[in-house]
């Protein structure tokens, strides 16, 4: 850091060093300012910033072989970008690595989240997390997804403003470690948890086995929908950035939307019919309705959906739920999100659940996120 300057940052520094420790915990509602949690250790010696130790947190290493639905923003939906497949496997990725923190619980595992003095979010994932599966080997698509990135502008606009993003900065590849990092700034954060226009739920195991990054596009737009959906030809140009790539209209339609639908009918439950409509002689818009391909549908997410619809007093003896209700202030919802962990701590013999949430009350109430400590602490219990 230029020395210059560095009395401008050395108040700021001062600043943060007296900020309180707070717990690994995040609330998608909090402002830009508020998402530095940890205290930062900070040596300035002869002008310089010479040590500048980050706080750490981790976030659950979803393998890639197992189904979850992840959650995206509807602003990130239909921004207007045109991506590689393998740059959006990168903000998938991203997208993920922000769920366990969309639900206030504390992050653990392989992959690492940091956020430094200057509120940026460091990621450190295995360069293997943004390929398409064990045997997609090309690192080198990843490293160049990652140089495209840096360059690549996100433009958002709402009825009363436009906003345009710098998407990542500074990725890092240890090549004795595999772990590639880099830095998102805050007010891509706030991009990418900002629900305030709605959102999208879609199944990430799938979207990342795609081959072409119009599918992945279509899949975000079109899924959950269960009425037909018109979108202007205009409009679908505009969010895709395809520019002039195809002028005529029919060649539109032949290299994007058939080769999206093609691609969600053989490998998504969810895929759509379309129709032309025209004004005069011109195509003008595209409807899409939603097509079921159940051949096609994942068991294992929709046992998994099934099983949180279900009354939880029919997985769970109703004392414990009465429990977590009373005494951790859970809701029925909130049980049945966690129903997976719940039962099988109640299976694991070696772990007396019913004593360790009478045991544990009294530490919960001290953190700042009773329940979501109470999730960590059984997580590290049953794997002990």
């Amino acid at each position: 850091m230029n020395t210059s300057h560095i009395s401008s940052f050395t108040e700021s520094f001062k600043n943060k060093l007296k900020e309180k420790q707070k717990p690994n915990t995040f609330n998608p509602n909090l402002s830009s300012k508020d998402l530095t949690k940890k205290v930062n250790k900070t040596v300035i010696k002869n002008g310089q910033v010479v040590s500048l130790k980050k706080p750490s947190f981790t976030m659950t290493n979803l393998a890639s072989s197992e189904s979850i639905e992840i959650i995206q923003s509807h602003i990130l939906t239909t921004a207007k970008y045109n991506l590689t497949v393998y740059e959006k496997r990168i903000l998938y990725r991203i997208i993920e690595s922000f769920q366990p923190m969309l639900k206030g619980l504390k992050l653990e595992g392989k992959y690492t989240v940091t956020q430094n003095i200057f509120e940026e979010f460091e990621f450190i994932m295995p360069i293997s997390s943004f390929l398409a599966s064990n045997t997609d080997t090309n690192h080198a698509q990843v490293k160049k997804a990652f140089k495209a990135l840096m360059s690549t502008v996100i433009e958002v606009e709402t009825d009363k403003e436009w906003r345009a993003y710098n998407l990542l900065e500074r990725p890092v590849l240890n090549k004795e470690t595999t772990g590639l990092s880099f830095r998102l700034s805050p007010d891509i954060a706030r991009a990418f948890l900002d629900f305030t226009k709605g959102y999208k739920k879609f199944e990430l195991k799938l979207a990342m086995s795609f081959n072409s990054a119009y599918t992945m596009r279509f899949y975000e737009l079109l899924s959950s929908n269960k009425t037909t959906i018109i979108y202007k030809i205009d409009y679908l140009r505009e969010i895709l950035a395809i520019g002039n790539k195809y002028p005529r209209t029919f060649d539109f339609i032949k290299n994007v939307i058939e080769v999206a639908q093609k691609e969600l009918d053989e490998k998504s439950a969810y895929s759509f019919e379309y129709e032309r409509i025209t004004t005069g002689r011109s195509i003008t818009a595209i409807s899409f309705t939603p097509k079921y391909i159940p051949a096609n549908r994942d068991v294992e997410l929709d046992n998994r959906r099934l099983k949180k619809q279900v009354s939880t007093r029919f997985t769970i003896p109703k004392n414990i739920s009465d429990y977590l209700k009373n005494e951790y202030d859970f809701t029925t919802q909130e049980i049945k999100n966690n129903l997976e962990l719940f039962e099988q701590a109640l299976k694991t013999a070696s772990f007396d659940f019913v004593r360790f949430l009478a045991d544990e009350r009294v530490n919960a109430k001290k953190a700042k996120n009773p329940k979501g400590w109470l999730i960590g602490a059984i997580r590290k219990q049953i794997k002990s």
